[in-house]
């Protein structure tokens, strides 16, 4: 630290003879570059439309709507009529609810209104019991084929109807790879189920 000391004060007395550089201010301003042919102009985002979505605003109508009495009826496996399901479309297909028919058909395909509406609600599981009922009591049915008709109950309780090909695809393969056919094997039985389905599948479209 003495030699430091030393230092600063052999050279204290020429400091005032060294020459200052005057240094010139640079004032600066940027401004960023903006590609204009990159910006593009956009329609504004309708409040309700950024909020919920097409299938959310649609869904939560049928589904908040369940005591209407054709949604109703549809969920009970009661035929509607022409006139019911006319006037059901006719509060459907508004702009505040599924809009157009073609917005409705571009999002979920040429699915038959009553049909669309099973799908959200699913069947009322004493509809579907119903719907079995006699099957049920006329049949002297063994374990897995009991086992089967529950898994279809279940089914349509929640899908409200059942393409009859799936009878022969998972999970109605889960007892029997052959499906419905391999776990029934009277003939007369298939053709009852099937006829069952036909039956609570036609309710979902005009009566």
């Amino acid at each position: 630290m003495k030699k430091l000391e030393d230092l600063r004060q052999s050279i204290r007395d020429l400091i005032q003879f060294l020459e200052s550089e005057k240094q010139e201010i640079v004032n600066t301003h940027f401004e960023d570059e903006i590609d204009l042919e990159g910006i593009k102009d956009h329609q504004p985002i309708d409040t309700y439309t950024s909020l919920q979505s097409y299938r959310d605003r649609v869904e939560r109508y049928v589904r908040d709507n369940k005591h209407h009495i054709t949604i109703n009826k549809l969920m009970n496996n009661v035929s509607v009529s022409k006139d019911e399901l006319g006037e059901l479309e006719r509060i459907f297909f508004t702009e505040s609810i599924a809009g157009t028919k073609n917005q409705f058909q571009k999002e979920y395909g040429e699915k038959p209104l009553g049909a669309f509406i099973r799908s959200i609600t699913g069947l009322e599981a004493e509809a579907v019991n119903d719907a079995f009922s006699d099957f049920l009591q006329t049949g002297n049915l063994q374990a897995d084929q009991m086992t089967f008709i529950r898994m279809l109950i279940k089914y349509l309780t929640k899908n409200g109807t059942i393409n009859k090909a799936m009878l022969y695809e998972p999970p109605f393969t889960d007892l029997n790879d052959q499906g419905i056919s391999g776990v029934f094997d009277n003939d007369a039985d298939v053709i009852s189920i099937v006829k069952i389905i036909d039956h609570i599948n036609e309710n979902a479209m005009v009566g």
